[in-house]
């Protein structure tokens, strides 16, 4: 019981991509595997998750996510990168929050 709304892209040709109970998939978001998506959690319209990435239980989350693990209850709800993180319980990012692997002087 997973709920994919309208234009939703799923790439697995990388990775598989792991929908647990109940996760959301809204409308014209883009999936490339290889990723998990945790149960009850939902990524939000538009969004872009790429390989590598993991979204745990009851997240919500937007914008743009590569190589990132978010643990239970975490949001990322608006706009913005990031990458190459991991994110605890019970995180909240605010719009546009970006995280880069590059050096940023």
């Amino acid at each position: 019981n997973v709920t994919i709304e309208p234009n939703v892209t799923i790439i697995a040709e990388e990775g598989p991509v792991v929908l647990m109970d109940d996760a959301t998939i809204e409308a014209g978001s883009i999936l490339r595997g290889p990723i998990v998506v945790g149960k009850g959690a939902t990524i939000k319209m538009a969004s872009r998750v790429y390989g590598g990435s993991t979204i745990g239980p009851v997240c919500k989350v937007g914008g743009e996510i590569s190589n990132c693990i978010f643990h239970s209850y975490s949001n990322k709800a608006h706009d913005g990168f990031v990458g190459n993180s991991i994110f605890g319980q019970w995180v909240n990012l605010g719009a546009d929050t970006n995280t880069s692997n590059l050096k940023n002087n």
